[in-house]
């Protein structure tokens, strides 16, 4: 083949590519590397185009054979990257060595590097390669939040301070790199103190807390409940240090006065607030503690508490509160008496069709003859969310679609949930508000990843979940599910990367699931059978190999999940997919 022809063939299959036309391109990309083998841009490009179109094991095959063809470090670089995704930590390691061995001594290669050692528990390696790195690129983000992960790791807690104020500033100031941006801990602590007004903060005992994420209601909701859980009575006063709150269109004033009851709120434009989302350690001085934890690490110690046999704090209404949801549901045409579901159907409206979690997102209307079996068993209904969400059809008096009614307040929402006998919901900021007042939940169409943990009653119902890297779609078990890490996954390229398709329950089946839930409240302690007892098992199992890798640790992905005594899986929903746990 002339070098022509083969620039001609690379360059219509570029096209192809940038048209949308992936599948072709893979086809003739794949033609051209067998054609002319020394052609690297080729392998290149027929490597990314495997992986735009979620062939991950194909795009592995073609690295192994471009390596076979020219050995260039580059495939090695590419190689660690699919390797290091699907959790093969040694050999992704072994691979990026292999690369910079090659002379390939790039950040990314180094960070990589250091990511896939610090996974297998190797620290001091993992350490080396980050510093290098950052040697590199001063302003690798990636690279001085390893760093700091590692120190915290190693309870080196000051050290995690001075990396995560680096992190932070660059990532707000393009101006500065993270080694000129590093500050004596004692100095960042300085920082803190100076968001705070001198009149908060001045009991003997003040917890102080870094929280960003204070528009999300799923967060508001789980982090307040678990500070509050851990350290209430612990603390004189808990101090949350958050960002502006205003315009506060998507904040739920009457969910957010709840969660906050009894805190001292201080915001701030500062971006120090941004640590919130970094795992440091906590940190003392004079009469305040430092909470410097993430939200994933602060959960952790909230379900470690809770096995201790702690009792959680759970989040209630006021007399008043709850006397004026009273006459509010009565208003809609709930009385004082009715046996009350709260129903909520995640839709991408809220964050703008935001597509990074879109996985999470429901169809309200699968959920129609559910309802209406709600209603013949003599339930009311009360569907919350906002107006971005399609309307329901008109499904009689019985049920309330609260966002579109004339009489909704944002009072609704707490006062409804704290009235219900349950609430139905998959992966959402409203299940969580249900979690922490202690309310049951029925988790149709649950994702598998770990993020709502049960601290109550509970029952899971999953969706199904398919490999679809296959020559046809292939539905896993929960021991596969829990062996691939799905339940790690908390975005939509996760999925897609891992070739992995959700797909939701039939009407039927959620019709049955939503009858067991009504059983199962009747008689939690006869529910658990065979399904449970093997739910349960793999559950523990999971936990205890991940408690035991440094690595999951690291990364605060060692989830207890569904090793908690409080996750029941379906029964139901067991038989109806037989493969789920088998025997």
């Amino acid at each position: 083949m002339t070098t022509a022809t083969a620039q001609t063939i690379l360059q219509e299959a570029c096209r192809d590519r940038e048209e949308g036309r992936a599948s072709d391109a893979a086809i003739r990309l794949d033609v051209l590397c067998r054609l002319d083998p020394a052609l690297t841009e080729a392998h290149l490009q027929l490597v990314r185009t495997l992986i735009d179109l979620a062939r991950p094991a194909d795009a592995e095959a073609a690295c192994r054979r471009a390596l076979a063809d020219n050995g260039l470090p580059v495939f090695h670089f590419e190689l660690g990257l699919l390797l290091h995704h699907r959790g093969a930590w040694r050999e992704a390691l072994a691979v990026f060595e292999a690369a910079l061995a090659g002379n390939l001594r790039l950040p990314a290669v180094l960070v990589n590097a250091a990511d896939s050692a610090a996974h297998l528990g190797l620290f001091d390696r993992a350490e080396e390669h980050a510093r290098r790195a950052l040697a590199l690129n001063p302003r690798s983000t990636t690279a001085c939040k390893l760093l700091m992960s590692l120190a915290h790791a190693r309870v080196r807690n000051l050290e995690a301070l001075q990396w995560a104020w680096s992190l932070v500033t660059i990532y707000h100031r393009p101006d500065v790199d993270a080694l000129s941006a590093t500050m004596h801990p004692a100095m960042v602590v300085d920082q803190i103190d100076a968001l705070i007004p001198p009149d908060v903060g001045t009991a003997p005992g003040t917890l102080v807390y870094l929280f960003a994420r204070s528009a999300a209601i799923g967060h508001i909701s789980q982090e307040l409940f678990c500070l509050k859980t851990l350290f209430q009575g612990v603390f004189d006063e808990i101090v949350l240090v958050v960002p502006p709150l205003a315009p506060v269109e998507r904040i739920n004033r009457s969910v957010f006065d709840l969660c906050m009851r009894g805190v001292r709120v201080v915001e701030t434009r500062s971006h120090t607030v941004m640590m919130s989302d970094l795992d440091i350690g906590t940190v003392a001085r004079g009469n305040r503690t430092y909470i410097l934890w993430s939200y994933l690490q602060l959960f952790r110690m909230f379900q470690t508490h809770l096995l201790l046999g702690n009792r959680p704090r759970f989040l209630t209404l006021t007399d008043e509160e709850r006397a004026e949801g009273t006459r509010l549901l009565a208003r809609m045409g709930v009385p004082e008496d009715a046996r009350l579901v709260v129903l909520h159907v995640r839709t991408a409206g809220h964050y703008g069709g935001d597509s990074h979690f879109d996985f999470r997102n429901l169809d309200i209307r699968d959920y129609v003859r559910t309802i209406r079996h709600l209603t013949d068993r003599g339930y009311h209904v009360v569907r919350i969310g906002d107006r971005s969400m399609p309307r329901l059809p008109d499904l009689g008096g019985r049920v309330i679609d609260a966002p579109f009614s004339a009489h909704y307040q944002s009072l609704l929402e707490p006062a409804a949930i704290d009235r219900c006998d349950f609430m139905i919901a998959s992966m959402s900021g409203p299940c969580s508000l249900a979690r922490a007042m202690g309310k049951p939940v029925l988790a149709l169409n649950a994702p598998p990843c770990f993020c709502n943990l049960p601290v109550g009653p509970e029952l899971i119902a999953f969706r199904r979940i398919y490999d679809t890297r296959g020559p046809r779609p292939r539905l896993l078990s929960y021991a596969e599910i829990l062996d691939r890490r799905i339940c790690d996954f908390v975005t939509r390229r996760d999925y897609d990367f891992a070739g992995i398709r959700l797909e939701t329950l039939g009407e039927d089946e959620l019709v049955e699931i939503t009858g067991e839930m009504i059983a199962f409240l009747a008689d939690p302690a006869g529910h658990p059978g065979a399904f449970q007892r093997r739910f349960a098992a793999l559950s523990r199992a999971d936990h205890e190999r991940r408690a035991a890798d440094p690595g999951l640790a690291l990364h605060c992905r060692d989830w207890r999940g569904y090793a908690l005594p409080t996750a029941t899986v379906s029964t139901r929903f067991c038989e109806l997919h037989g493969g789920f746990l088998p025997d």
